[in-house]
């Protein structure tokens, strides 16, 4: 099931069709710390189940790595040292998200890691901050061959590194893939070895 990128969205759209209005996902480990992870997935809707709409996931709750699929709305402040990923081909929203990455070795990934072809929508009038985790990794990590689209009016995002790498793009063991920012209003910082957008 982990194989399949497409799975989560599978799931969801047969909870959809029966009706389910959340479900939840465990699975356990035994190679590495023995924990059981879960994950619970959301949906609103009237009963006959015409109009179903994600809740938006608050990041201060978190408690471990989360991957975002399509359609899913990301607010709050996260509070841990998690890993957020956006599954290939997901439009998802940011909507007054901070992620504030710690420069620590042992977090070695970007504030958001895009493990596809991805469009960030920024919400209107949010304010969003993304910072990666550890020197050599962006705010947000495009992986070469890939395309982030980031789209928005008044919703602003502020991405920047933890000292090395580039606001949005590549990271230190991997070229950029390309950007196309169709709206909103950005600003991408890059650190001593990376630039603003790219490399």
């Amino acid at each position: 099931l982990l194989m399949d990128e497409n799975a989560l969205q599978t799931l969801r759209e047969y909870a959809q069709t029966f009706k389910i209005s959340e479900f939840t996902i465990k699975w356990y480990s035994p190679g590495t710390n023995h924990n059981t992870f879960h994950f619970t997935v959301k949906a609103n809707g009237d009963p006959e189940g015409k109009d179903i709409s994600i809740e938006p996931t608050d990041l201060s709750k978190l408690k471990n790595d989360f991957i975002a699929i399509d359609g899913d709305v990301l607010t709050g402040t996260l509070a841990g040292n998690y890993k957020i990923t956006v599954a290939p081909g997901a439009t998802i929203t940011l909507k007054n998200a901070t992620i504030n990455g710690t420069n620590d070795e042992a977090c070695n990934w970007a504030g958001i890691t895009c493990m596809g072809d991805a469009t960030i929508v920024l919400a209107d009038g949010s304010k969003n901050v993304i910072k990666g985790f550890y020197a050599w990794q962006p705010g947000i990590f495009v992986p070469e061959g890939k395309k982030l689209t980031i789209q928005g009016n008044t919703g602003t995002l502020d991405a920047s590194n933890n000292g090395q790498a580039c606001g949005i793009g590549g990271n230190n063991n991997h070229n950029s893939g390309s950007i196309e920012i169709q709206g909103g209003v950005i600003t991408a910082t890059g650190g001593d070895n990376g630039a603003g957008i790219d490399s």
